[in-house]
């Protein structure tokens, strides 16, 4: 089968938010809630320079020496705002969001943001940060895989041999 080169309007994209409250015994309990975001086309120069022109610039007296400190330094609120700009620049539209009367939650700029800086902000700027990696860097990351041996099992007899010395 040939390859087809797509002309997409928007890319169709799982998003997993991952929401904590406590329960009555005071344990903590995570909740998953999947939809699906709609995001526009774009290449990894166009996301670069998207990036770069969201950052807020810092004044030369207030200059941290390393990348690290900048991003420490950048209040949550600050980190969410440009998460809100972001992520309206790359969303285009969603399925299956709902209002807290389960009624669709029709996808607009200002639900963005009020989702994004909400109280809410930091689980759901996580889910679209990884939305977006996924679309970035090739799909998602394979749950359960089991990549090494877990300590006191031995290797499967059908892996290959290899030079590497043994541990």
């Amino acid at each position: 089968m040939a390859f087809a080169v797509r002309k997409l309007k928007h890319r169709p994209w799982p998003v997993t938010v991952t929401l904590q409250s406590a329960n009555a015994d005071g344990d903590i309990v995570e909740t998953e809630h999947k939809f699906i975001g709609h995001f526009a086309p774009f290449s990894e120069k166009e996301y670069k320079a998207l990036v770069e022109a969201l950052k807020a610039p810092v004044p030369v007296a207030e200059q941290p020496t390393t990348n690290d400190q900048v991003a420490a330094e950048l209040a949550i609120a600050d980190v969410l705002e440009r998460n809100a700009k972001l992520f309206s620049r790359v969303l285009v539209g969603w399925e299956k969001v709902e209002d807290e009367s389960g009624q669709p939650l029709p996808y607009s700029h200002d639900e963005l943001h009020a989702m994004v800086t909400g109280p809410d902000g930091l689980a759901i700027s996580n889910g679209f940060g990884r939305a977006i990696s996924e679309i970035r860097f090739g799909g998602a990351a394979a749950k359960n895989l089991n990549t090494s041996v877990e300590p006191g099992q031995k290797s499967g007899a059908a892996e290959a041999a290899t030079s590497s010395p043994q541990t």
